[in-house]
This record gives structure tokens, sequence and C-alpha cells, in this order.
């Protein structure tokens, strides 16, 4: 394969460790879940894909109402993740986030 003319060269990157920072783990442990935010994590947690709100509601088995509220108020804790795709769907959050 011949190099391109013009273009950058390949960076190779370092895979990033990162520990839960205690601030994270304080925010976690003084605001405990509801068994709703719960199931809902633990569902997604174990899904190998994000899920959608439909999927969810079928796996953890709670009022439509109920889950959209937990699902606002687990992306609001950042606990979960809204995907951007065409039917919303959410994701698991690991604690590890970058620094500032």
């Amino acid at each position: 394969m011949k190099p391109q003319k013009g273009g950058e060269p390949r960076l190779e990157r370092k895979p990033q460790i990162c520990a839960a920072r205690t601030e994270d783990l304080a925010v976690t442990a003084a605001s405990p879940l509801s068994a709703e935010e719960a199931a809902v994590i633990e569902c997604l947690r174990t899904a190998a894909i994000g899920l959608t709100a439909k999927q969810l509601q079928s796996r953890v088995t709670c009022d439509p109402d109920v889950l959209e509220r937990t699902l606002e108020t687990l992306v609001e804790r950042e606990l979960v993740a809204r995907l951007n795709t065409i039917i919303p769907s959410y994701a698991y959050r690991s604690s590890c986030r970058p620094g500032p």
C-alpha cells in the first residue's frame, strides 16, 4: 500500500487507564438508587449494546412513565448515557471519566 501524500502521520495511542475518582464514589454513595434505577442500570450493564426504552420496559417490567422518569434521572446523574440513534437508546456509563 502506498503512503498518501499530504496526509498526517499516524499517531500511536496508548490506552488510557482511568480510576474512579473519589468524588464520583461519594456522589454514588450519598444518593442511593431506587429499585427501578438499580434494575435499569443492571439491565444496561449486562447488555452488550444500547437498549431502547421499549426493550428496557420489557426486561425491567415497569410502567412506561416510571421508566421514562427513571431514565431521565439516571442521565442527569450521569450513570446512563443517551445514545444518538434514530430511536432513542440508552447505555450504561462506567464511573471512569477522564479527569480535568
